[in-house]
């Protein structure tokens, strides 16, 4: 039996012997499942080619935080507007996850390094920063997906002075950079 799915209802949901869903009685497809354990988790069931297709169902998390009924059903909402859109949100989330894995900073650092940088850097250049990159970019970005590095990510492990040993001759006695000596 659907009834609205609110903190209060979800919190007083019981565990049954079995797997089971609470439907919401607001949206169409938003619903709860909760298991034997007594796991509750949000979820949206939809068919992507009409009523002959199978349905499918899509977890948006488990109830606690981030996630309250009110959170949870704003985010069936979204899931089940790409869905009228045409598109299966569980490819869109398999895509995003590839992506992530895919464009992560170590395994693009490197395929620059190989592809582009080798063939068009002068050997010195190229020995240069193939080594600072590999010395103070990848250890600390190595699993950043690159959408989300900043230019600030690069310029806080990029100072000359973190670079190369005692300030690359920028210092008072190199006899120029560092200003009185």
């Amino acid at each position: 039996m659907p009834i609205k799915l609110t903190t209060r209802s979800v919190e007083s949901a019981l565990p049954a012997s079995k797997d089971r869903f609470e439907w919401d009685t607001e949206l169409a497809g938003f619903g709860l499942k909760i298991t034997k354990a007594g796991s509750k988790i949000y979820v949206v069931q939809y068919r992507m080619g009409g009523m002959r297709t199978p349905t499918k169902r899509f977890t948006i998390g488990k109830h606690g935080s981030p996630w309250t009924a009110a959170t949870a059903r704003v985010e069936a909402m979204r899931v089940l507007h790409i869905v009228h859109g045409g598109e299966d949100p569980r490819a869109i989330e398999k895509e995003r996850e590839r992506e992530q894995i895919e464009l992560r900073f170590d395994r693009y650092a490197q395929r620059f390094l190989d592809l582009y940088a080798r063939r068009e850097w002068r050997p010195q250049t190229y020995k240069s920063h193939e080594s600072n990159i590999r010395r103070w970019l990848i250890p600390v970005l190595t699993s950043k997906p690159l959408p989300i590095i900043t230019r600030r990510h690069i310029t806080e492990r990029s100072r000359p002075s973190r670079w190369c040993n005692f300030g690359c001759g920028r210092g008072p006695s190199s006899g120029g950079f560092g200003g009185d000596v």
